[in-house]
């Protein structure tokens, strides 16, 4: 799969995705994205079958590697009929030129009069059943909109993390205060008490902005299942029935319970070791979406 990262940004822009819309389409994180087009990992083959189906193209035209292919997509772009929410045509069934300043239409945001098929995009809108005519100038408003929105929740997600991992930390210092003045201290407990405040802060503050620590919780968030029972239709059987499924009911809980905390030990060391990673990651995301950012505006319309 050559060029494969490429292809996918070229689309995601053709069709006004961040890559963080991108990502909620296909369950995976903005980060899992920004790797793909950095050719830094790929998508796997069911993610490959939904972006094929997000961008309305085969299988073949994806991992096909040819540079011009994204190219054909975009000149292409306006003959297109899709029914995809959120996709565009160049000048749908419009001359290529105005000649005599006739006016063939109006901006749906801003009202302003289309003199050719260069001034605007046609966007399908499933949600309103048609279609919306947009300006180019209102185009990239909106994907400048949607580019600072998704700066602001990636800051969003470190602000909430260092919070509550902040509040979590002061709860354990607390805790670990009231058990000093009562018990005799030494330097091992000091030792046990800073590590066990950074592993909570490092674990807490990284389940808003860290895959690693977010997939780890996932796995451990594992619940297990009920078995079948197979019972006699007596009194007898009935109540054996009943009797079973309360204790496995209880005993199950309590090892989804167990399993949940022996993951959050697991988590919080693996936590510990990560987070400096992690916050240079971070950064160097934040940077990636300024850079987006500072291009929108930097482009012509």
């Amino acid at each position: 799969m050559i060029n494969i990262g490429a292809k996918i940004t070229t689309l995601r822009k053709l069709h006004n995705l961040t890559q963080a819309e991108l990502g909620a389409k296909l369950n995976v994180t903005a980060q899992a994205i920004s790797k793909w087009e950095n050719g830094q990992s790929e998508p796997d083959i069911e993610s490959m079958r939904k972006l094929c189906d997000i961008f309305s193209i085969t299988m073949d035209e994806l991992i096909k590697d040819d540079r011009q292919d994204a190219q054909n997509q975009s000149n292409n772009y306006g003959s297109q009929n899709q029914n995809q929410s959120g996709s565009y045509n160049y000048g749908q069934g419009v001359p290529n030129q105005n000649a005599n300043n006739i006016i063939f239409g109006y901006c749906d945001v801003c009202a302003r009069p289309l003199y050719s098929q260069n001034d605007y995009m046609v966007r399908n809108d499933i949600d309103n059943l048609g279609s919306k005519v947009i300006c180019k100038n209102c185009l990239k408003k909106e994907r400048e909109e949607k580019a600072l929105k998704e700066i602001k929740e990636h800051v969003s997600d470190l602000k909430k993390g260092l919070l509550w991992g902040a509040l979590a930390t002061i709860a354990l210092i607390a805790l670990f205060i009231f058990i000093g003045i009562n018990e005799k201290t030494n330097f091992a407990f000091v030792g046990v008490a800073i590590i066990s405040c950074y592993a909570i802060f490092a674990f807490i503050s990284q389940l808003f902005y860290s895959d690693l620590i977010q997939d780890m919780m996932d796995f451990f968030k594992h619940t297990f299942q009920m078995p079948g029972l197979i019972f006699t239709l007596d009194l007898d059987g009935i109540i054996w029935f009943i009797t079973v499924k309360i204790l496995l009911g209880a005993l199950l809980g309590l090892l989804s319970v167990l399993l949940f905390l022996v993951g959050c030990l697991i988590t919080s060391i693996v936590a510990m070791f990560s987070y400096p990673f992690t916050l240079i990651a971070w950064f160097s995301r934040r940077r990636e979406l300024y850079a987006e950012y500072h291009g929108i505006q930097n482009s012509n319309p």
